[in-house]
């Protein structure tokens, strides 16, 4: 009787604690979706760029969310309130984050594709170069009295 009673109040508490749940609601300066993703794109790029050179950006005392709020001229307050939005409309939320994904997997193969490019380029660059220093002996004149031995050209002292 008792585990009964406990399991009614127990599920009663979670039932409970489930209502009145509020949503944020949409801000007046809501960002749109597809700047929002723009600003996500450039937040993860300039977070893994800190975190490769944390030491650098330390030097020169630059905050790097600083410089995307002004490049979007947008606020803190503002990308807070949308993110809280978004955040809880799912469908929205995946919509923004899968074009995130998309545009860095786009922009991921096109760095992978000039990366290859430069490789090639220094590649071809080096074979050229180790081609122009390869001596054609076909080609060579060579003097016949520059090939007499040593020692017909310089006879030995005498002591």
């Amino acid at each position: 009787m008792i585990k009964k009673f406990s399991a009614a109040i127990l599920l009663g508490l979670c039932l409970g604690a489930c209502q009145n749940v509020e949503q944020a609601p949409k801000p007046d300066n809501l960002i749109k979706e597809d700047k929002m993703v723009a600003i996500l794109v450039d937040m993860l790029k300039t977070d893994a760029t800190v975190s490769f050179n944390k030491n650098l950006f330390n030097q020169r005392n630059v905050v790097a969310r600083d410089l995307l709020l002004k490049k979007y001229h947008i606020d803190s307050l503002q990308l807070a309130e949308s993110s809280a939005y978004y955040a809880e409309n799912f469908t929205v939320n995946e919509r923004i984050y899968d074009s995130v994904l998309a545009k860095l997997e786009h922009q991921k193969i096109l760095l992978d594709t000039l990366v290859s490019r430069e490789k090639d380029s220094l590649r071809r660059l080096k074979e050229e170069k180790n081609s122009n220093l390869k001596i054609d002996t076909t080609k060579l004149k060579v003097k016949v009295d520059s090939v007499k031995p040593i020692k017909k050209r310089f006879p030995k002292k005498s002591n």
